[in-house]
């Protein structure tokens, strides 16, 4: 993403005083991307009513990283690849730190997953799920999420990766404008009169979200 585009993020965010959760990921690794920690730390500077969420795959994330980035989030979650469900060294050394330095057990979230295992459908889109069932209760998503693509254009919701709905765009509109679109607005409609099965994408999801979204 271009700094700009963040910054514009977090300003904009700003301004409205917003209180609710920032994720600083989406459909990719986070710390794939070396400004991380300086984009965390912006964040919460600008943002301080906000509830700053990271999720990791754990590849990259060494414990040095860790003591860097955890000043500045809410919470992080982190995925342990392991076929026998055990803890990696690399996480194990900051399940360790963690418990040594008496972080909260609740700011650190530590999900033990197969390597081959498989979630949800995305929408049809998953090449390991591609003939999930399909979920028939409306979603919650459209009314309390926005998801911006890594080039400033704003996706469905964190389950189109692929970018095959596109709201708006953060290059010629603000966060406000978008939100409140007439795409959206469209879809909302749509969602709240018939649930998923006349919206793409929708209509092939198997994500049930909670309150925690």
């Amino acid at each position: 993403m271009e700094e700009e585009i963040f910054y514009k993020i977090i300003d904009e965010l700003a301004e409205l005083k917003y209180c609710g959760t920032v994720d600083l990921c989406s459909n990719n690794e986070p710390f794939l991307d070396q400004r991380i920690v300086r984009f965390a730390q912006y964040a919460r500077q600008m943002l301080p009513d906000a509830y700053l969420f990271l999720y990791t795959n754990g590849t990259l994330l060494t414990t040095e990283l860790f003591q860097e980035i955890e000043p500045y989030v809410n919470r992080i979650d982190i995925d342990n690849y392991s076929d026998t469900l055990e803890m990696i060294p690399s996480i194990r050394k900051i399940y360790d730190y963690c418990y040594e330095n008496d972080i909260d057990s609740k700011k650190v979230n530590i999900i033990l997953r197969k390597v081959n295992e498989v979630l949800s459908s995305r929408g049809g889109q998953a090449p390991n799920k591609l003939n999930g069932e399909a979920s028939g209760k409306p979603c919650i998503l459209p009314y309390v999420q926005l998801v911006v693509r890594s080039e400033g254009k704003v996706s469905l919701c964190c389950n189109d990766a692929l970018g095959k709905y596109t709201m708006g765009d953060l290059h010629t509109q603000t966060l406000k404008e978008i939100w409140f679109s007439t795409e959206y607005e469209s879809v909302r409609k749509e969602m709240s009169r018939n649930g998923r099965k006349n919206l793409r994408l929708c209509n092939a999801c198997d994500v049930e979200p909670g309150i925690e979204f």
